[in-house]
C-alpha cells in the first residue's frame, strides 16, 4: 500500500486542471446488499445530479451499503433515451435495442496514438466539483489520469473529513491502463469501512464497456459491499484488451516469420525494395512485439501490488468479518489473472527471443 496520506479531495476548479468538460449523458448505478439487481439512472446536467443526490444520495451513517457508481461515458459516444431508477437488466436491454450493427473496433499491437478522450468528462465543470465532494474523489487521482501511457495502482488508507466535521478512515483506490491502444480506462474508488461503502467513478467508458460493467455488477452477490468489487472488474476488462493484443500480435508475428523463411528461399528473384520492405515489416513486428511484452510487464507489477493490498485487507479488516468468503474469491481470481499473465509474458518473451 501507498503511504497513508491526508483526504484531500481533487481541486476541479484548478487553473492547471487534468480534465476537460463537454456535458452529455452518463449513467450513475446503485448497487446494495437489499437490491436484487444494480439501479440505474441517466444524469444529463446540473439539474439531475443536484436532485439525485438530494433524493438518492446514501447516508454515510453505517444504515447504507454497497457500491455507488458513475460510469463516465467516453466522449463521442451516441445518445441513449434516458431512464429514471431502472434495473440494470432493463437498462442493458435498451443499450442492445440501440446498438448499431458496425463492428465494434478491435485494439491492434500497433495503434499507439496516445488517445487522451478519457480525459474529456461527460459532465460541466460545476457537477464534476459537486461529484467530487460527494463521491469524495481524491487529489491523486490526477497523477493517475496524467500518466497516460503508463498502468498504474495506488492503494492508500487516508482520514476523510465530512461535511459534519467528523472524519472517518477510508481507503482510496487509483487504477489506470494504458492509451497506447484504444479502450484504455481508469478509475477512482473511495472506500469506508465503517460503513462498507464505496463511491466510485471509472473514466473512459464506451458504451460497450458500460455493458459489460453492469452485467458483471448484475452477477454480484456477498461482493456487493467489497472494496476491490471496481478495481477487479477493471483488472478482468484489461485482460480481456491483452487477449486481443497478444493474439494480434502473434498473428502478425507468424506473418512475418513466414514472410522471413520465403525471403531467405527467394531472395534473389526479390527486387532490392522488396527486401527492404519486409526487413522493414520485421523489424516493426519486433518492436510490436517487444512493446507489448513490455507492457504486460508493467501491468503483472500492478497487479501484484493489487494482489498485495488484497492480503492486507484478509488480514486487517477483513480478519473476524462476514466479508472473508467473498474475499477469498476476489484474491483467488486475482492470482489466477497474474498467472495467465505471466505465462502470455514467457510466450512473447520466448518468441522474441528465439524467432528474431
Amino acid at each position: 500500500m501507498d503511504w497513508p496520506q491526508d483526504g484531500s479531495l481533487y481541486d476541479a476548479r484548478a487553473p492547471r486542471n487534468v480534465f476537460k468538460y463537454s456535458e452529455m449523458a452518463t449513467t450513475i448505478v446503485r448497487l446494495s446488499p437489499a437490491l436484487d439487481k444494480p439501479m440505474i439512472w441517466t444524469m444529463e446536467n446540473m439539474e439531475d445530479w443536484n436532485e439525485w443526490f438530494d433524493t438518492e444520495y446514501p447516508a454515510l451513517d453505517g444504515t447504507e451499503s454497497g457500491l455507488v457508481l458513475i460510469l463516465a461515458r467516453r466522449n463521442g459516444e451516441r445518445d441513449f433515451p434516458p431512464v429514471r431508477r431502472v434495473k440494470s437488466d432493463e437498462w442493458i436491454e435498451k443499450i442492445e435495442r440501440h446498438e448499431t450493427d458496425q463492428p465494434r473496433e478491435q485494439p491492434t499491437s500497433s495503434n499507439k496514438n496516445g488517445q487522451r478522450t478519457l480525459r474529456i468528462l461527460p459532465f460541466s465543470q460545476d457537477s464534476f466539483h459537486t461529484i467530487v465532494n460527494k463521491f469524495y474523489v481524491h487529489g491523486m487521482i490526477a497523477r493517475a489520469i496524467s500518466r497516460a501511457d503508463i498502468p498504474t495502482f495506488s492503494a492508500a488508507e487516508v482520514e476523510m473529513s465530512f461535511e459534519d466535521e467528523q472524519t472517518h478512515p477510508a481507503f482510496v483506490y487509483n487504477c489506470r491502463t494504458s492509451n497506447a491502444w484504444p479502450g484504455d480506462l481508469a478509475l477512482t474508488a473511495t472506500y469506508f469501512p465503517h460503513c462498507k461503502l464505496t463511491f466510485a467513478i471509472m473514466f473512459g467508458c464506451p458504451i460497450s464497456t458500460e455493458k459489460q460493467v453492469l452485467q458483471r455488477l448484475g452477477k454480484v452477490e456477498a461482493e456487493a459491499d467489497h472494496p476491490l468489487l471496481m478495481p477487479g472488474i477493471l483488472v478482468e476488462l484489461e485482460r480481456q484488451r491483452h487477449v486481443c493484443l497478444v493474439d494480434n500480435t502473434i498473428n502478425e508475428l507468424e506473418t512475418q516469420i513466414l514472410e522471413i523463411d520465403m525471403l531467405s528461399e527467394d531472395l534473389e528473384l526479390m527486387s532490392t525494395e522488396e527486401q527492404a520492405r519486409r526487413k522493414q515489416a520485421k523489424r516493426a513486428a519486433w518492436l510490436d512485439t517487444t512493446y507489448l511484452r513490455n507492457q504486460l510487464s508493467n501491468w503483472i507489477v500492478n497487479l501484484e501490488k493489487l494482489q498485495n493490498h488484497a492480503d492486507e485487507l484478509n488480514h486487517t479488516i477483513f480478519k473476524m468479518s462476514t466479508t472473508g468468503p467473498s474475499s477469498a474469491v476476489v484474491t483467488g481470481r486475482l492470482r489466477d489473472i497474474i498467472d495467465e499473465y505471466q505465462e502470455k509474458f514467457f510466450f512473447l518473451y520466448q518468441e522474441t527471443r528465439t524467432k528474431f
